[in-house]
């Protein structure tokens, strides 16, 4: 759980199948789609996965958005 990403926005789970319930696919692998559930402890992208993967062909934008993010949960290990 706590390598996986969430993400929990609307357009992009309906169009991602619950894809940004990642957390809990990896705790429990064999629920199909539709059973997918939040995990508040899991770490969450500051946006969509759609606007995530345009940010990162701006590198530089990325890290900038994505560093601290990292560094704060680098911490709670």
């Amino acid at each position: 759980m706590r390598h996986s990403w969430d993400s929990y926005r609307k357009l992009t789970g309906a169009l991602l199948y619950n894809l940004p319930r990642h957390a809990d696919h990896h705790l429990h692998a064999e629920k199909t789609f539709w059973q997918l559930k939040a995990i508040p402890e899991a770490p969450a992208l500051p946006y969509g996965y759609q606007a995530m993967v345009l940010l990162a062909l701006v590198p530089s934008r990325y890290f900038a958005v994505m560093n601290p993010l990292l560094q704060a949960w680098d911490g709670t290990m």
